[in-house]
């Protein structure tokens, strides 16, 4: 046991579970830890000018390392810009660890300026919350908040301390974090195991929907193996936080948006038996036109959250279990029952999903060279573009909202690992996210996809862009709108699709000069009018070795092609 401060006993458990990064912006609750911090070089502390850019860090952080996010926050202002992105790290499973400072105790009585309820504002997009009241409870919520944050379902959690406790002292003892973070690769049951491999080596034609879980889990490369060894074909979860399957593999055939479900629904509509590995079904925007799962389709959910499975659709066979560990075990078995006449039907079925997929390609390929050269900017050139650009290691993190469709119907993501894309929905997340990412990841490139109506929610964040040098491309969807809201006003079918008058969305009646905005904040940025000046500008920005935006000037009508679709 070690006599040590409040203070310094926070930022000993933030070296002890190998924190490298603190975001945040400073208010007077979280002096005292900023003021320690002087003795802690190895933790660095990132400056946002606002903390809804630092919660954005936070997430990109955490989800492209796999290790929590840390965030210093002060009292109730501080508390409340935070959020939106504890709503989006909630919906996504996204473990952000955030210590609140607070009043004196002694000073709450008289209801002190910009002090509140702080943990009540959090409550709901938080797993576990705690008021710290005396410096012996300390330890072990410094413990428990990393504990709680990285157990299975990961997710945010919220510490409000009192700045009189930061200045306390305490015996206290540094515990490693193998001690308190335990593993959840837990295996299903077995039998419910052998039931499920049953129905999909009996499958006609087996779907596999792959989720979020499976990324996290590791477990890309057994989701292929298995997907090969059934010959299913393949769809990504509604408006996915993460790709789990190579895009360009011969059984993927699409996925589906926050406002359409896309490829998804066509295929469920054929399919006998349906397996969702890692998924939250569904969690989509605007409801389905269909029914996803017609009663006759056998459906085989496995999550590592039993509160997921059977929650909207029922299901014929449910398995708590990891991803990684779900998919060995499954494969296990279906190994165990294929015999030469599976084989048989097997290969030809993967044959027939092969020239599927081939048919789509073409398709697709014939669409984006029908409108290649066009002006305003298609969207499909634009994702071709960036795909011939980036290496197939390149993280793209997506705030695009109406141009997210786009992205995953033309731009390939052979390697897991390389989206981040949140599915809450709350804009003014990306830029930080990507710039977290970047910190995570710096041997690879990071690209932020956005629209222009999302970058003024967070424009702020390219001054820590430009501050720390963190060298993100920034690729502006410049459509000249709120486009997500026309879209939905002009399928509303009301007043302003008969008068072609929308009130509320336009950005084109005072001009938004993204290039002179970022060069104000200290960024490089180039405007984009024309398909043959893309490559140009991706590459220039790439080599720069700093933060860049292009500003892209799109096709509007791209949004509503897509969209609603």
């Amino acid at each position: 046991m070690t006599e040590m401060t409040g203070k310094r006993l926070v930022l000993e458990t933030l070296r002890s579970e190998n924190v490298r990064y603190v975001f945040g912006n400073p208010g007077g609750t979280v002096t005292p830890l900023l003021d320690e911090m002087i003795d802690y070089s190895d933790i660095k502390y990132i400056l946002a000018l606002h903390e809804n850019v630092a919660s954005g860090m936070a997430y990109g952080y955490s989800k492209a390392s796999g290790e929590p996010g840390v965030l210093f926050v002060h009292t109730t202002v501080g508390t409340a810009n935070i959020v939106g992105n504890l709503f989006n790290a909630h919906r996504d499973d996204v473990p952000i660890v955030v210590i609140a400072g607070r009043r004196h105790l002694w000073e709450h009585i008289h209801e002190p300026t910009l002090s509140s309820d702080t943990v009540s504002i959090v409550d709901q997009f938080t797993k576990w919350n705690w008021r710290l009241t005396r410096i012996d409870e300390m330890p072990i919520a410094l413990r428990r908040a990393f504990k709680i944050a990285t157990d299975t379902p990961p997710g945010p959690v919220y510490l409000s301390i009192p700045m009189n406790i930061f200045d306390e002292t305490i015996d206290a003892e540094i515990h490693p974090p193998v001690r308190h973070r335990i593993s959840s690769r837990v295996r299903g049951d077995p039998d419910l195991i052998k039931k499920a491999a049953k129905l999909l080596i009996d499958a006609q034609n087996p779907v596999i929907i792959a989720g979020d879980g499976v990324s996290r889990s590791s477990a890309t490369a057994e989701l292929v193996k298995l997907a090969e060894m059934t010959s299913s074909r393949v769809y990504s979860e509604i408006n996915t936080p993460s790709m789990n399957f190579p895009t360009d593999h011969p059984l993927y055939l699409g996925g589906g948006s926050l406002y359409s479900t896309g490829d998804i629904q066509s295929g469920l509509q054929s399919a006998d038996v349906v397996l969702a590995v890692g998924c939250k079904i569904f969690r989509n925007y605007i409801p389905p036109t269909t029914q996803l799962f017609p009663m006759r389709v056998k459906f085989i959910h496995v999550n590592h959250d039993p509160r997921e499975i059977a929650k909207n659709y029922s299901v014929d066979v449910g398995i708590t279990a990891d991803a990684k560990r779900g998919l060995e075990d499954l494969m296990g078995e279906i190994q165990s029952l294929i015999d030469g006449e599976k084989s048989r039907i097997i290969k030809q079925r993967f044959e027939n999903v092969k020239k599927v997929k081939e048919e789509l390609v073409t398709s697709r390929k014939k669409g984006t060279f029908a409108e290649w050269d066009h002006v305003p900017i298609k969207l499909s050139r634009l994702m071709k573009e960036m795909r011939k650009a980036l290496r197939n290691d390149a993280v793209i993190v997506d705030e695009s909202v109406t141009s997210w469709f786009h992205l995953i119907e033309h731009f390939d993501f052979p390697q897991p690992g390389t989206l981040i894309h949140n599915s809450g929905g709350y804009l003014g997340w990306g830029v930080g996210a990507a710039l977290g990412a970047k910190l995570a990841l710096p041997d690879r490139q990071v690209v932020l996809l956005i629209g222009d109506g999302g970058i003024m929610y967070e424009v702020q964040s390219l001054w820590t862009a430009s501050r720390y040098n963190i060298p993100i491309v920034i690729v502006i969807c410049n459509n000249g709108a709120y486009m997500a809201t026309k879209t939905q006003l002009y399928f509303y079918d009301g007043k302003s699709r008969k008068s072609d008058k929308y009130v509320g969305v336009h950005l084109t009646e005072s001009k938004l000069d993204f290039v002179k905005i970022a060069e104000g904040l200290g960024v490089h940025g180039e405007r984009v009018e024309k398909p043959g000046e893309i490559a140009g500008a991706l590459k220039r920005s790439l080599k720069r070795g700093e933060p860049v935006i292009i500003d892209v000037i799109v096709d509007p009508t791209d949004a509503f092609s897509r969209v609603l679709s």
